[in-house]
């Protein structure tokens, strides 16, 4: 069994609602399914804060125990996956169509 630390964390009474109602349909502990979200969601995140280092906070003011600003700053990020996957999109559709019309590139 994989090492674990016990900590504290203070969450809206509305999420803790939920996660108590999922958690008891999937019939898992809380703790077992926070742990399940976040390992499929952190590693993800760390590897968009590497890559979009540049599009961090304006300011060096810290994010924490300041949800407005955590919400604003997640949903700044999801803003530039979205613009980085529509750009993608469009380069890919863009290269497909181009490469449909010349065969084994000729």
């Amino acid at each position: 069994m994989a090492k674990t630390k016990r900590i504290t964390m203070t969450i809206p009474i509305s999420l803790t609602n939920q996660l108590d109602s999922l958690s008891t349909t999937l019939k898992v502990s809380r703790s077992s399914l926070v742990t399940e979200i976040l390992q499929d969601t952190l590693p993800n995140l760390i590897e968009i804060m590497s890559q979009l280092s540049e599009h961090g906070p304006e300011t060096n003011e810290p994010l924490a125990r300041n949800p407005e600003k955590v919400r604003s700053y997640l949903d700044t990020l999801k803003t530039v996956i979205d613009q980085q996957k529509t750009q993608f999109d469009f380069d890919y559709n863009t290269y497909v169509s181009t490469s449909e019309g010349s065969k084994n590139g000729h």
